[in-house]
């Protein structure tokens, strides 16, 4: 299991970036390399990028097929002798790695979207057909993998949908297909209403070729947690200090008889350097397991409650050091982590007097959560870089929000978009990869494969202290329940049993949720637990339904097709195949409502207002809504816009472009969003 944020100290991490080239072939026509791929129609690539990214490059239009219509093809000359080691890298390093592995070459990769073989000349070495898993596999010492030819295989989703399969409880009208419920793979560029149509397919990230030396981990897991200190109830000085604790568990390969590990944390003139227990296993493995307690914290909170906006997150790393007789001490090898954040999250479903709640509290206070569902800022790379998620996400912040849903129709969070939430304040709702459809999660293969996929890809989001929740899948339930599924199809055991059980075993320490639409007798009920509310927007509802409704917390809200500030001609306009009609014209209905104007003939008379009045429109409308949940009395906990950012040119949901330039609403939300806002409402007689 390739579980580990990080990897091995001074081993050559070598990153097959350059000499790719990629071909498409008709669906399940060539079956190995020898067989027929040679005189394809390769396209050189300039770095590793997933089929789309590279078509678009190229300036090239998608198969008469579609892109999951055919098998893609990628191969790429592994190096003639392996790659040296950096010239700085300690001595030690390399001996530590002992004799038992020592010649032993690995390649690693984050993920293969989605039914995808690995080649090396005309022998497969792995299949996989989970695009959420990481994976990684022996190649041996030199001379069995130098300058041979290394081929990843893609092989046609819709070939493979075409096996018959039993028939779903339900339909999801979004999704092409109702068979991708079997699959692995993202739902992102494959439904047409409110995607483009970018399928995610190939690599997505880099594939590294990993050398045998180094102080490697294979697998890391840490949890933190903070308590507040006795008797500080009723205090609001959010920067006190307290206790932090850390659940660490690491293991990996490397003799390491003679070595002693620490880790160190600093922030300012703080320092914190804790001993770990490192045991030493005879066949060349290591683990650590301890529970590390830190005295006089300061706890992370997001920005909208940090002091001074600035989160509070330690610099980590670890120490590995030796001491050789008759040597001295050896120099300390410095293995760096991502910043730690300490903060204690738990969630009230129970108000002081036992009624439904839904209540998030971070370090023991409720933080009313405001934000957006996030996807990717574009649709045809997703690895980006740490600084620029910065730079995507800072937005939100300047904009007064708190929380960012990344909803389970696309992908997991990367390292660099988290790491990026931790360092600007950013509490993250991540649901897993599952969205409306009705999962066989009755299927014992199916089952042990989610299982592995949870298992794999919790460790890394626990270590991040700005994820806040961690949901089971958008969206299930309602869908059962919109298509008349019967009701003991609205709970399904995957979410509801199954990976609550799974998340206790591994003790997960932030709050698990089983939807994001849960709670009452029906689950879209907007009052108790959470909801997709739309009764202010594509329900038509006035605007004071916002306050009749009783919401508690909204997943997802306010999607109107928002104009941006920069008309686009034929621009792209969402639609969703449950209701009638697109969400202009969910626009323009509180155009007239609120304008009383006729919206068709002020478009022909006038088109250039009519566009400024649309802005406007949607615009006062979101921000009222938030007003009135921001109310003192109001009963609201959140509430997540769908959503922050257009994926395509046009008037999208987003409230911001595709270029991520705000639009109207960004304008007024960013006024009613932040920490201290005023506002005015009508309480009658009150």
């Amino acid at each position: 299991m390739l579980a580990s944020p990080i990897g091995p100290i001074g081993a050559a991490g070598h990153v097959l970036v350059s000499g790719w080239r990629l071909c498409a072939l008709p669906a399940g026509q060539v079956m190995s390399p020898s067989a027929g791929p040679v005189e394809a129609d390769w396209q050189s690539l300039s770095a590793l990028m997933p089929v789309a990214a590279a078509w678009d490059e190229a300036g090239r239009a998608a198969p008469e097929a579609g892109f999951d219509g055919v098998d893609w093809w990628y191969q790429c000359r592994l190096p003639e002798s392996p790659p040296l080691l950096p010239s700085d890298v300690p001595p030690l390093a390399v001996a530590c790695a002992g004799p038992a592995r020592s010649d032993v070459w690995r390649l690693a990769w984050p993920g293969l979207a989605t039914i995808a073989e690995v080649w090396l000349n005309d022998v497969c070495l792995q299949r996989s057909d989970n695009q959420f898993l990481a994976g990684e596999l022996d190649l041996g010492s030199p001379s069995a993998w130098s300058g041979r030819t290394l081929t990843l295989v893609f092989r046609s989703l819709d070939l493979a949908l075409q096996t018959r399969r039993p028939r779903p409880s339900w339909k999801a009208p979004m999704v092409r297909n109702q068979q991708m419920r079997w699959w692995r793979t993202s739902l992102f560029g494959r439904t047409p209403s409110w995607t483009p149509n970018v399928p995610l397919i190939g690599p997505t990230g880099p594939v590294t070729l990993l050398s045998p030396s180094g102080l490697e981990v294979t697998e890391w897991r840490l949890q933190s947690d903070w308590l507040a200190p006795a008797g500080s109830e009723g205090n609001d000085d959010l920067s006190m200090p307290g206790t932090g604790v850390l659940h660490l568990q690491a293991q990996g390969r490397a003799d390491v008889s003679g070595w002693q590990l620490s880790l160190r944390l600093r922030r300012g003139s703080e320092q914190h350097v804790h001993a770990l227990p490192l045991v030493a296993a005879p066949d060349g493995q290591w683990h650590v397991s301890c529970d590390l307690t830190l005295e006089a914290v300061t706890p992370w909170w997001p920005h909208t409650h940090a002091p001074q906006g600035r989160p509070a997150l330690y610099e980590a790393c670890l120490l590995w050091s030796r001491h050789d007789a008759g040597q001295g001490d050896a120099p300390a090898l410095t293995q760096e982590l991502a910043p730690i954040g300490f903060r204690h999250v738990s969630l009230e479903t129970l108000d002081a007097d036992g009624r439904a709640d839904f209540c998030l509290k971070l370090n023991g206070r409720p933080v009313f959560a405001r934000g957006a569902s996030m996807l990717p800022p574009d649709p045809l790379r997703y690895d980006l870089s740490e600084q620029a998620w910065r730079e995507a996400l800072q937005p939100y912040v300047d904009g007064g929000m708190n929380m960012l849903r990344l909803p389970g129709n696309i992908v997991y969070g990367s390292e660099a978009f988290y790491r990026g939430c931790d360092a600007l304040g950013l509490m993250v709702w991540q649901e897993l990869m599952f969205s409306n459809m009705d999962y066989p999660s009755d299927d014992p293969a199916f089952q042990a494969g989610v299982r592995r996929e949870v298992e794999a890809m919790v460790p890394r989001l626990a270590s991040h202290p700005s994820l806040t929740v961690l949901c089971g899948n958008s969206e299930v339930s309602q869908q059962a329940l919109m298509y008349a599924a019967p009701r003991s199809r609205w709970t399904p055991a995957l979410f509801h049993e199954l990976m609550p059980a799974w998340l206790r075993e591994w003790g997960l320490s932030v709050p698990y949720w089983p939807s994001s639409v849960h709670g009452g007798s029906f689950p879209c009920r907007a009052d108790i637990g959470t909801t997709s509310y739309y009764g202010v927007g594509v329900f038509l509802r006035p605007l004071e339904d916002a306050r009749r409704s009783g919401l508690r917390f909204a997943t997802e809200c306010l999607a109107f097709s928002n104009e941006p500030m920069e008309p686009v001609v034929n621009g792209w306009v969402p639609n969703d195949p449950a209701i009638t009609g697109n969400f202009a014209e969910v626009r323009d209905h509180y155009l007239r409502d609120m304008f009383k104007v006729d919206s068709q003939a002020l478009a022909a008379q006038s088109p250039q207002r009519y566009l400024d009045m649309n802005r406007v429109a949607s615009a006062e409308v979101m921000a009222a809504a938030f007003e009135e949940w921001r109310r003192d009395s109001s009963a609201c906990r959140g509430a997540l816009i769908w959503f922050g950012r257009d994926v395509q040119p046009g008037a999208g949901f987003g409230i911001l472009d595709h270029a991520g330039h705000p639009k109207a609403p960004y304008h007024t939300l960013r006024r009613a969003l932040q920490p201290r806002a005023l506002s005015f409402s009508d309480e009658g007689c009150n």
